[in-house]
């Protein structure tokens, strides 16, 4: 179904999540590299597909960073395109995040990730699962900017909006004494971090439209 619509955010996402869960993360990335197209849907699909890549264990610090690498380059050419394209800027900004901060990536992450969380406050409608994600992750990547206090309102801000996101919860709870080890432990400050497995899982979108809809 993939190879047939390789745009179709839907069938990718499951492809990938199957793939992921059965520990063939290295196949999952050499089928979308397969996949030819410069359809931002086609990119994004590729770019999310490194991301789970990461999580192939065979990866030392330096093909994980390659790979990251590899997915910001697809998420670049998107953002070239649409400097709007809301995925594409929060998948950036998350890329850059679990970079070590002596690599000088956490100036790149607060941006993406200050672009896409002010795209969400202007669109006061845009409720989706992810922006409780988006505000989360802002307020680490300033804490990783060693800005704690800015990060600790972000993520209150953040709560205000999402109040039953248990990211948000536990971050407001740490508060600035707290804010520094419970990022170090998410994202890492001195290493190469993995992200959590389902980080990509795109599913929350669809399944809020879907209830959203029979609830009408």
């Amino acid at each position: 179904m993939v190879r047939a619509e390789p745009a179709n955010l839907v069938y990718g996402n499951l492809l990938r999540q199957a793939m992921v869960q059965r520990g063939e993360a290295a196949e999952l990335v050499a089928f979308f590299e397969e996949l030819k197209g410069a359809d931002p849907a086609v990119r994004l699909q590729r770019a999310l597909a490194y991301v789970d890549g990461l999580q192939n264990p065979d990866l030392g610090s330096a093909l994980l960073g390659q790979m990251s690498l590899k997915s910001i380059a697809e998420l670049d050419k998107i953002l070239e395109e649409n400097p709007y394209h809301w995925l594409a800027r929060l998948s950036r900004g998350l890329n850059n995040l679990y970079w070590p901060v002596g690599l000088r990536r956490t100036d790149k992450a607060v941006a993406d990730l200050g672009v896409a969380v002010a795209i969400a406050e202007a669109l006061h409608d845009f409720n989706e699962p992810y922006v409780a994600m988006a505000y989360a992750a802002y307020g680490d990547a300033l804490v990783k900017a060693e800005q704690v206090a800015e990060g600790v309102r972000v993520w209150r801000r953040g709560l205000e909006r999402f109040p039953d996101s248990t990211e948000l919860q536990q971050r407001v709870e740490a508060g600035e004494q707290g804010a520094a080890a419970l990022v170090e432990r998410e994202r890492g400050i001195d290493t190469f971090t993995r992200p959590k497995p389902g980080l990509t899982d795109l599913r929350v979108i669809w399944d809020r439209t879907r209830r959203a809809t029979a609830s009408q």
